[in-house]
Formats: structure tokens, sequence, C-alpha cells
């Protein structure tokens, strides 16, 4: 529907985009996540005809729009601060655009009654913004953005504003939008959980280069980058040389001298070294000392309550720091304090291989408290 060919972008000196290639498919809900300064926002300016590349084509339907104005492109986007007018009702807000291009008013008032039907405001046509609530005012400005009937329609962290109990219940209802709709959306967030929850496709974006594009669920088991394991989620990642690859099982060795064994199809062939994803909500942990492959002493430094699951933060012998989330009454009960002793383990299956990169963002020192507990 709508794709962005090798798009280059400068502010400046800064480059915010480095020869992006991305599509968004017909009917799908494709966002755009990474964390702040990543180009995602800049990214989507272009594709709304907002701001020109510099280098690079966007195509709308396979033909060149790269040179056509925003007012021009059928596309909308509906903004982080809403921009609704505030002297102007939920109906004359939401039928503002077509107002604007001459549609007559029995057509313009029908259509604004689908536009607020499709996003449950029904009643309220005639409240001013500053009498609704901050979910109410955002879906007076998606309904003002579908009500064109877009082809495209982009959405720029609509969601940032709203406290989080509204946040998962906005989530919900773009979803229920988007499936009654079919529209092509485009959405981004640095929010990782929303991006898992409400996407068909998310696109990786880390200074101004895309890491992976994939389904949420090949984004989180099976990322392609260190910077993907770590970003989407949690991971705990390490440098490690493999020792051996044989009989369908590979030994790896990080550099702290943990001995990991995982699948040997995971390890790239030929590689020396790689590093190794352990996710925290794979990992277990004993108060009781255990043996056995991928078993491993630790120091435990911190414990956090996070309702359903608590985050441990732990040390092993060799320095190496590890986030573990201990779920369920079960491992609950089983949390030990500060400064005990536990084994922690992960099973083969478990274990996420990733290509070498010589810059591997390890987990960070140790404060003065935390090594003070060691």
């Amino acid at each position: 529907m709508i794709e962005a060919r090798e798009v280059t972008k400068h502010f400046g000196a800064f480059k915010a985009l480095d020869g992006v290639s991305l599509e968004a498919r017909k009917g799908e809900f494709l966002t755009l996540l990474g964390p702040s300064g990543c180009g995602k926002t800049t990214l989507l300016r272009i594709f709304a005809g907002l701001e020109p590349p510099d280098s690079g084509s966007v195509l709308l339907e396979g033909a060149d729009v790269t040179s056509v104005p925003a007012y021009r492109r059928d596309v909308n986007q509906v903004f982080q601060s809403y921009a609704l007018f505030p002297h102007l009702s939920v109906a004359d807000n939401i039928g503002f655009g077509l107002k604007m291009r001459g549609i007559r008013s029995r057509e313009r008032q029908a259509r604004v009654a689908e536009a607020v039907a499709a996003v449950a405001l029904g009643g309220m046509e005639d409240r001013r913004p500053h009498q609704l609530s901050g979910g109410q005012r955002q879906r007076v400005a998606v309904a003002r953005a579908i009500v064109c009937q877009p082809k495209v329609l982009l959405l720029d962290e609509p969601l940032s504003a709203l406290d989080a109990r509204l946040r998962v219940g906005m989530q919900d209802e773009f979803r229920r939008l988007h499936r009654k709709l079919g529209l092509t959306m485009i959405y981004v967030t640095h929010d990782q959980q929303e991006a898992l929850s409400m996407s068909d496709r998310i696109a990786i974006l880390n200074a101004g280069r895309i890491e992976q594009v994939g389904s949420p669920q090949e984004i989180y088991n099976k990322p392609s980058t260190a910077f993907a394991a770590d970003f989407v989620g949690h991971a705990n990642l390490a440098e490690a040389e493999v020792l051996s690859v044989a009989d369908g099982a590979a030994v790896l060795r990080t550099k702290e001298g943990i001995r990991i064994t995982a699948p040997a199809s995971r390890v790239p062939a030929g590689a020396a070294a790689v590093i190794v994803s352990l996710r925290p909500e794979d990992l277990t942990l004993a108060t009781e000392a255990q043996t056995g492959p991928n078993a491993f002493a630790a120091v435990v430094l911190e414990c956090a309550f996070h309702g359903a699951a608590d985050r441990v933060i732990a040390v092993t012998e060799g320095g190496t720091r590890l986030v573990i989330i201990a779920a369920g009454p079960g491992a609950r009960r089983a949390v030990p304090g500060p400064g005990e002793r536990i084994t922690c383990s992960i099973r083969p299956e478990d274990v996420v291989i990733l290509p070498f990169q010589p810059a591997g963002r390890l987990r960070s020192p140790l404060s003065e408290s935390q090594s003070a507990i060691l």
C-alpha cells in the first residue's frame, strides 16, 4: 500500500534516517518501534508528506508520491497532541476535513455519523474538546482522520499522554477499529508491550536504520540482532565463544566462564564467537545448589514485587549481572532476599543465539550498594 525505498534524511549534521526501505501491506497494522531519536517519527512524517526525504522515494499503491504535497496524498495522520479545534464541537472537529474538501452538508453529516459510531462517541457530538476525557479526545482525533476515508492512517504515539489503564483500553479500541475498517495503519511507539499486543508486523528502528521486521512472535522469539533482543521485552546478553558443535548440541562459554548448552542448529555455521541471549522469564532459580547443563550459581542483589511476578537481579560468581522474572505463586514463595545464594538454570531450547557483535551490550555494572551485598 505504501513504501519507502532507500530513504535518507538529515537534520543538519544529524542523520535521522539512513537508507531505510520499508513497506506497509494493504490492510496491515504495522508498528514502527524504537527508542527516542531512532527516526520512527521522521519516517512517519515522510510517509505523510510533511517532510521531504533528502534521497530515496515514497510510493503509494505503486505510484511515486515523493514530490506530492501532504494535502494531495490519500494519507491522514493522528498526532500525539490530538490537535483538536477547541471552539468546535466533536461533530464539527470530525467533519472539518470534509468541509475543506467541499463535501456537501448531507453527505458530510452522514459520514460524520459513521465515524462517530466507529469510535463509540455517540451522544457526544455537541460537546467541546474541554468537556471530554483524554481517551475521548483521542477518539475524536481518530474519527477526524478516518472520516476522509484515507488509504493509509498514520498514528504518531497517540496514546503517550494517557494513563496506564486507559492506554490498555485504547489499545483494544485501535485493534477493534482496525479490524472493522480494514485500513492500512502505521503506528509509532516506543512502548514494547503496546507494539507486541497491537501489531500485525513490527519494524524495529535504531539510529536511523531498521534492525528487524517481522511479526510480534518472530521479533520476540527469534530476534536477529542483540539490539532487537534487548529492546523488545528484555534480554540478558553475553558474548560467548563456541567450544564445540556436535551431536546436535553446541557448547558455549561466556567471557565470565559460564558454560551454556544450546541446539547446534542455532549457531551460525563456522562461528567462533556469538552473543547469547537469555530471556528473564526463561530463567528459573532455586535456593538449593544444583548441577547440570546450564545451571550456575549466583547471589541475589535486589528483588522487586511486580504484582503477577517478582523481578530478581542477581550476579554470578564470574560477575555476570542477570535479570530473572519469577512468575506465579510458587515461584514467588521461592524468591530469596538480597545476599542469598541461588542457582539459576535455563533449558537449552530456550537459549537464543545471535550473531557476534564486537560491542555486544551487557547489563550495566554493579552499583556501590550492590557491590556491598557481595
